[in-house]
């Protein structure tokens, strides 16, 4: 069996995040975990190389960095901007999690089948968490840093001046996610995802028309970016 070529992209724009500059000092506004970014550590040389060439030895080898680099994954803490995302990670890692102890379980028999599976999964089970952490696109990423700290911020401190002066940076990023291009094995959705961009951005436009406007109430550009944030859980779940 091949690895899949999905999760050599997955792999790839997790690294491609970590090496991406990171404009925000609060680790809250960063969706790369850093406990299961180095996983990829462990998970490349059993995926890419042991599974495929049947390398009993070395996927038992493994066992002790699998341990090594499982074990803090089960008890990190989520940042703020995937708190929407808990119920999806938890799920994810609950499989990983069960996915570790049978891979520990079979590293440490005499089954080779059984640890060849166990490879499979406990790389499906990495591949859950990547997921729900790692942005499909970095257009998306970049707006969603913005929105984060407008909606979970800005908003419950009502504090029209910062939100005012994120509009601007959210229109920008609206048409860059507009102009994106997807990756290959997403150009099935290419239809539905343009549509839920021209949307977002309509109703970034609208927050734009309202932010304008001087002396306006905070509700009307609460309620504005309420709906931004609406079309943008609709973009998002287009890759689900």
């Amino acid at each position: 069996m091949k690895p899949r070529v999905t999760l050599a992209l997955l792999f790839t724009l997790l690294l491609s995040s970590l090496l991406f500059p990171q404009e925000h000092a609060d680790k809250n506004t960063v969706s790369i975990i850093p406990e299961v970014a180095a996983f990829h550590e462990v998970i490349v040389p059993i995926w890419h190389k042991a599974y495929p060439a049947k390398d009993f030895a070395a996927l038992r080898t493994a066992g002790g960095d699998v341990k090594r680099l499982a074990e803090p994954i089960l008890s990190v803490a989520l940042p703020g901007i995937l708190r929407e995302k808990a119920d999806k990670w938890n799920q994810a890692k609950e499989f990983f999690q069960k996915s570790y102890q049978e891979y520990m379980a079979a590293a440490a028999g005499a089954d080779d089948q059984r640890l060849l599976k166990a490879a499979e999964e406990l790389h499906r089970g990495y591949e859950g968490m990547v997921r729900v952490m790692v942005p499909v696109l970095k257009e998306m990423d970049a707006f969603h840093r913005t929105l984060y700290v407008a909606y979970h911020t800005d908003v419950p401190g009502k504090d029209g001046k910062a939100l005012k002066g994120k509009v601007a940076t959210l229109a920008a990023e609206s048409e860059s996610i507009l102009k994106a291009a997807l990756p290959k094995w997403m150009e099935g959705k290419e239809v539905l995802f343009r549509e839920k961009a021209r949307l977002l951005r309509s109703a970034v436009a609208e927050l734009e028309a309202v932010s304008a406007v001087e002396n306006e109430k905070f509700d009307k550009p609460a309620a504005a970016l309420e709906r931004v944030h609406t079309a943008y859980q609709a973009l998002e779940a287009v890759f689900e």
